[in-house]
């Protein structure tokens, strides 16, 4: 082989090796740019609705394979005495609430929902990390359990948006970003595990008997597992990262 075929070897490899890491590294800041996306969850399915803020309102917008989904609050949190809250559902689903605060400056002192025909259906008060509104007197409201059957969709002429949700809101206290930070662990964490494991193909053997046998050495079914781990455990990852983000 000629010292310019060698070049050209090297060359091209080098080449393929940039290449890809630097589509690992466009993968890993979009799937980043994803995860830390801030939004809110929403419905019994848990949609996740990406935020958008305007000026004096803030957007929450996604959609499914069939449906599309907005809900918008018009107002500004601590500065006005009472916000709208507005819900675009599947099957063209339209409700609109007002949730007027006791306190403009204070929003948790107390709150009170209005209907679109102005009717006041809840007056009390609202705490954050309760899964319930508490009325006047302090007795907690419990929304309708809504149950479904053969996968119906919940927007129907008759559906409601529980009380909690439009609380939660129109006080923007369930907003949080799309990923699952403990999926994200558990993958990252594979992956450091394959890397160790590959680079120094004997630490983690010679970690484990290191107290009970001097100079170990492994035998073959040792040598074949972690082979395969080697597969394994990053296809396992990569799936702990989508799941992350669904």
């Amino acid at each position: 082989m000629t010292l310019k075929k060698i070049k050209k070897i090297v060359s091209e490899s080098m080449f393929l090796k940039i290449l890809l890491s630097i589509l690992i590294i466009g993968i890993a800041v979009f799937y980043f740019k994803t995860f830390f996306t801030y939004g809110v969850y929403f419905g019994t399915e848990n949609i996740f609705l990406k935020k958008k803020e305007l000026t004096s309102e803030t957007h929450y917008i996604g959609s499914t394979w069939n449906d599309d989904y907005q809900i918008v609050i018009k107002g500004v949190k601590n500065t006005q005495s009472s916000v709208e809250v507005v819900f675009e559902l599947p099957n063209d689903i339209h409700r609109q609430y007002t949730v007027t605060f006791k306190d403009a400056i204070h929003w948790d002192k107390g709150i009170h929902i209005k209907d679109t025909n102005g009717n006041i259906i809840f007056k009390g008060e609202y705490l954050k990390n309760s899964p319930f509104l508490f009325d006047e007197i302090g007795n907690p409201v419990m929304s309708e359990t809504l149950v479904l059957v053969n996968g119906e969709t919940p927007y129907t002429e008759a559906y409601k948006v529980p009380l909690k949700t439009i609380a939660d809101l129109a006080m923007f206290s369930n907003e949080t970003f799309r990923g699952e930070i403990a999926f994200l662990i558990l993958a990252l964490f594979s992956f450091l595990l394959t890397a160790i494991d590959y680079k120094f193909p004997l630490f983690f053997f010679k970690l484990k008997n290191i107290l009970e046998v001097k100079d170990p050495e492994p035998h073959d079914f040792y040598i074949l597992t972690q082979r395969i781990s080697w597969y394994v455990l990053p296809v396992i990852g990569l799936i702990l990262l989508i799941i992350a983000i669904l």
